[in-house]
């Protein structure tokens, strides 16, 4: 794979856009940051997963050991997922789409390690329509946007994720934030993962 070659596709897997909306969802007037993992083929990325991080401040120290903690999980993942983005929100009833400082400084340590990464921002209208509720920057040059053409969300994951919102299923999802707080919480959502997965299988 050259690593100078153009990405043409950033596709969202059912589990990643659910748990990144529900995420957002759930804290609607807190900042909110999160992580996104997955691999690069080509000119491809594939968002596998979600790693919600905070919905308070979020400071350097915290958010190192975040990713560190986060790193370790995607290495021993088959195949290995790495850091590949984050996402960001101040305010999901805004809908406002422009990065802020804050989303900006971290962007730029995520891409010290992952030269393709992005940065995604909430749209809250077309997620209250049901439509691609995300927009996406380069993380190297967060004032760059990603072409609204290379953004893919399948119906699947619209449909999984309208279910989840409009049956409160979304609330139980967990962030770093409330591992802190209560270290039995877990982190990872591996229940909330067996929810989406259920909602996705009509089941």
């Amino acid at each position: 794979m050259a690593s100078g070659e153009k990405i043409s596709e950033f596709t969202f897997s059912t589990r990643s856009y659910a748990k990144l909306v529900s995420h957002v969802s759930k804290f609607p007037t807190d900042n909110v940051t999160g992580l996104l993992l997955g691999h690069r083929n080509g000119g491809k990325v594939e968002f596998v997963d979600v790693v919600p991080l905070f919905h308070t401040h979020t400071l350097s120290p915290m958010l190192q050991v975040a990713c560190m903690l986060v790193e370790a999980y995607g290495e021993v993942q088959k195949p290995q997922l790495q850091i590949v983005g984050m996402y960001y929100a101040s305010s999901f009833t805004s809908g406002g789409v422009q990065v802020p400082a804050v989303a900006r400084a971290m962007s730029e340590k995520i891409s010290a390690s992952c030269s393709f990464a992005t940065v995604w921002m909430i749209d809250a209208a077309a997620v209250a329509k049901n439509e691609v509720g995300v927009r996406g920057y380069h993380g190297a040059k967060p004032d760059t946007s990603v072409d609204k053409s290379a953004i893919v969300v399948p119906d699947a994951a619209l449909g999984c994720t309208k279910s989840l919102l409009s049956t409160h299923r979304y609330t139980t999802i967990n962030d770093m934030d409330d591992h802190l707080q209560c270290a039995e919480i877990d982190w990872l959502n591996e229940t909330y993962n067996k929810v989406i997965a259920e909602v996705a299988n009509g089941t």
